[in-house]
């Protein structure tokens, strides 16, 4: 979810900041919490399925999507809407998704032994 996110809302700021006035701070805030709550539910989805009901299905995974991306950006809407623009915020929601793109790629190459990066066998 990171990569889509991060392109639909990049794209959406360079094609609609001069048409609306958009402020720069509140865009990457939001987009920030939409990557950070879209991956934690999608994750937390995932694992409350199969771990505590022991179920795996394709539909409830693909369902997860469907759910968390709408939430994630209605949050995103209403924090772009209500905070008041701030450097701070700029600089910090730029580095949390500058630091989660780090660790993206490190982990792609070098995935910690540990059960929770490790796929299933069966």
């Amino acid at each position: 979810m990171y990569w889509p996110l991060l392109l639909w809302w990049g794209l959406g700021y360079l094609l609609f900041k001069n048409k609306y006035r958009l402020s720069l701070a509140n865009w990457v805030t939001s987009a920030m919490l939409a990557i950070l709550i879209s991956m934690v539910f999608i994750t937390s989805w995932y694992y409350v399925w199969t771990e505590a009901f022991l179920v795996e299905s394709s539909i409830i995974d693909v369902g997860s999507l469907f759910i968390a991306v709408p939430l994630a950006q209605l949050v995103a809407i209403h924090v772009y809407k209500s905070l008041t623009p701030r450097l701070i915020y700029l600089w910090l929601s730029s580095i949390i998704l500058v630091s989660l793109a780090g660790l993206f790629l490190y982990f792609t190459f070098n995935a910690p032994d540990l059960p929770f990066f490790i796929p299933p066998s069966g």
